[in-house]
């Protein structure tokens, strides 16, 4: 019955927000690991349905989602839909943009691989690696060498340093004075800065009218 699938794949969705590994489980125990066209119509039909959510906008970050840390069952879902929803199938609109089925399954197959790639984990990297060399997948190798090389680029960039530590690492150099003394050693600071910027610059007029404004401020 229509109504009944419908409540069977919203326990499914929950079910992978919660308890990835046995979400999958669930799945394979009942299809199996071979796609027949009756699985592969009903993997479809999960990976292209709106997602519901029951929370306000504002609360939506705060949505328990546990498959987005889970590599190993995000990497039976990438194969999964990469084979039943190739990217050669993925709709060309011209026109109106009207999102359908096909459309959110292409959507799905995205979030999947992005979310693999997003972990930034051992795990995630060896996911990778299995997918590229899976011989299942071979038409799609050169998307999962990409996103290898993109989690591997990712992992060895440095973090930016936020607004407030920036602030406070910035303070420790230059608090504020509480003695004569104090603050005529920081207006040393600000004049020995100033004449070596007057010093280096090419223009001395406009340096120093540059200067003079920023130490000004």
């Amino acid at each position: 019955m229509p109504g009944q699938f419908s409540v069977a794949i919203n326990r499914l969705d929950a079910l992978f927000c919660v308890e990835p590994a046995s979400a999958w489980a669930a799945w394979t125990t009942a299809f199996g690991y071979y796609w027949s066209p009756s699985s592969k119509a009903l993997f479809l039909r999960f990976i292209g349905r709106e997602s519901p959510s029951y929370s306000r906008a504002e609360e939506r970050d705060a949505e328990r989602d546990n498959l987005a840390t889970d590599a190993a069952v995000l990497r039976a879902l990438v194969k999964a839909t990469y084979l039943v929803w190739p990217p050669a199938n993925d709709p060309v609109h011209e026109d109106a943009y009207s999102p359908d089925i096909a459309d959110k399954a292409t959507s799905k197959r995205s979030y999947f691989l992005n979310a693999l790639t997003a972990l930034g984990s051992e795990q995630a990297l060896a996911s990778l690696d299995a997918l590229a060399v899976d011989p299942d997948l071979r038409r799609h190798r050169d998307t999962f060498l990409y996103q290898r090389d993109k989690l591997v680029r990712t992992s060895v960039r440095r973090d930016l340093l936020p607004a407030s530590e920036a602030i406070t690492f910035l303070n420790s150099f230059s608090k504020t004075p509480t003695s004569i003394e104090e603050f005529r050693a920081l207006i040393k600071r600000h004049l020995v800065a100033l004449l070596e910027k007057l010093h280096h610059f090419d223009d001395d007029e406009r340096g120093g009218s540059v200067c003079l404004n920023s130490f000004g401020r």
